[in-house]
């Protein structure tokens, strides 16, 4: 985990206003995402590894611009697995 100093995060955001002066960055986001190509385990085997170096990271989501939505029923739909 990389821990950030609260003056490194609002230095980041006045750069980011000053080269983006018409982007709104008041406005609160609701992101809701998955690391969708993750492998979860990467073994070091004899001659190889199980998965390849060249594999996309991809990183999907959604992104919702008002009060936070109420997802429970969406989630419930999915009937996923229980993580263990």
């Amino acid at each position: 985990m990389i821990d950030f100093e609260i003056s490194e995060i609002e230095g980041a955001i006045k750069f980011a206003q000053l080269m983006n002066p018409n982007i709104d960055f008041d406005t609160p986001y609701f992101f809701y995402y998955d690391e969708t190509n993750n492998i979860k385990t990467f073994y070091v085997r004899e001659n190889d590894f199980n998965y390849t170096f060249t594999a996309n990271f991809v990183l999907g989501g959604l992104v919702h611009d008002a009060d936070e939505p109420n997802v429970d029923a969406l989630i419930e739909s999915f009937n996923l697995q229980l993580s263990t």
